[in-house]
């Protein structure tokens, strides 16, 4: 950070480390898979511990000797005399990766954090099954065994997957096609076995069973298909006749009066009108008498 190094959030990291995979420089890969397996055959073969502090043990006292005898004899240790001038190997390499390993490690925990408290339930179930997949490998193999494989398998799939990367989409899509085709196929023979039991244990279970069966989604096919309203049709009761419409024309309205001589006459024609009737059978009451 020193050197005023700023994260390039990963990208120069990914890039190399695809750059070494897929053998772009064969010589660098070379050194590092031949680094990697020399390493791991190692550490198969020796205990590490053991020898890592026996040498440092040999190494420190065999300093510490040299330079106690070149102070008795000359005056000067013999390491403060031919010792080479102190370098910052790892520091540099520090100082070039810390900030991307900073930005990764914030990263990891962020991403970590979201997974334990299940901000996302499918990302969560996914790590889940992976756990429970790498357990089940660690009960089968061993790390070595592990990482041995995987070393391998990352220094030669990628070149070979480059080499013939449209055969092996083309196959991957296939398969996975027919995998869907299969796994849609077995769904519904088991929907169809398990229809009568579900039955069965709707019957015994009473208002439970019905309950449960009410709650539970059902697919049709007309489920996946948008519906098509229904006109309204205006509600009217049996007793109700349906309403008619008429033409205003076709109405024989009374019209209004205009004064009040014309309203007399018309209050007149209407009780004399009213009144034949009565007049004509009380004459044929008094004829018949």
């Amino acid at each position: 950070m020193s050197g005023g190094k700023t994260c390039c959030g990963g990208a120069c990291m990914t890039k190399s480390g695809c750059s070494l995979l897929t053998w772009k420089d064969p010589i660098i890969s070379g050194r590092i898979f031949g680094a990697l397996i020399g390493s791991l055959l190692f550490i198969k073969f020796f205990n590490i511990f053991t020898v890592f502090f026996y040498t440092s043990a040999v190494a420190l006292a065999v300093s510490a000797t040299a330079e106690y005898t070149g102070k008795v004899a000359t005056g000067t240790g013999f390491i403060t005399r031919f010792k080479p001038a102190t370098v910052e190997c790892l520091g540099k390499s520090a100082d070039t990766y810390a900030a991307h390993i900073v930005t990764v490690l914030k990263k990891f925990e962020i991403e970590f954090q979201k997974l334990i408290y299940s901000a996302n339930i499918s990302n969560t179930l996914k790590a889940a099954g992976y756990s429970y997949v790498v357990y089940k490998l660690t009960t089968w193999f061993s790390i070595w065994t592990l990482v041995f494989t995987s070393v391998l398998v990352a220094f030669t799939v990628p070149p070979i997957y480059l080499k013939y990367q449209t055969e092996i989409d083309d196959a991957v899509v296939t398969y996975c096609k027919v995998a869907q085709d299969k796994a849609a196929e077995y769904q519904k023979i088991a929907s169809e076995k398990a229809t009568p039991y579900l039955k069965q244990a709707e019957i015994k279970l009473g208002p439970v069973g019905s309950f449960i069966s009410s709650k539970l989604p059902v697919r049709t096919a007309g489920s996946t298909v948008g519906e098509e309203k229904a006109p309204l049709v205006p509600k009217t009761s049996a007793t109700e006749p349906a309403p008619v419409e008429v033409e205003a024309s076709k109405l024989d309205l009374p019209s209004v009066p205009k004064t009040k001589l014309d309203l007399d006459e018309q209050i007149t024609e209407a009780v004399s009108t009213a009144s034949e009737p009565l007049i004509e059978k009380k004459a044929e009451l008094e004829s018949s008498l």
